[in-house]
């Protein structure tokens, strides 16, 4: 007798083979924290008010912080955070480094 699926014998399953009973968003949640969304490249996009091509630009270059889960990237509410006080510029900026410099 053989799996339908694999053409291995019954019980015989590798570890490509075999089914995972977790779900890949109840690892994620978990290990992130229960606050900490995941938000894929257009959302992130959407919620930073950038181009996806500026977000896949520096993603390629490893410039700003994301997750690559495979081949899909995702990022979560504190690398948007990051992305935004790595990317700000302006007096406020200039305010805000100078209090800290102070510090």
């Amino acid at each position: 007798m053989y799996a339908s699926e694999t053409n291995l014998p019954m019980g015989a399953q590798t570890m490509s083979t075999a089914r995972c009973d977790l779900n890949a968003e109840e690892v994620i949640s978990a290990s992130l924290g229960a606050n900490d969304r995941m938000y894929t490249i257009s959302q992130a996009a959407l919620r930073l008010q950038l181009p996806i091509t500026w977000l896949y630009q520096r993603t390629r270059k490893q410039t700003i912080p994301h997750r690559k889960l495979g081949k899909y990237i995702r990022f979560t509410e504190s690398d948007l955070s990051t992305i935004l006080e790595m990317c700000s510029r302006g007096p406020d900026k200039e305010k805000r480094d100078g209090i800290l410099q102070r510090a």
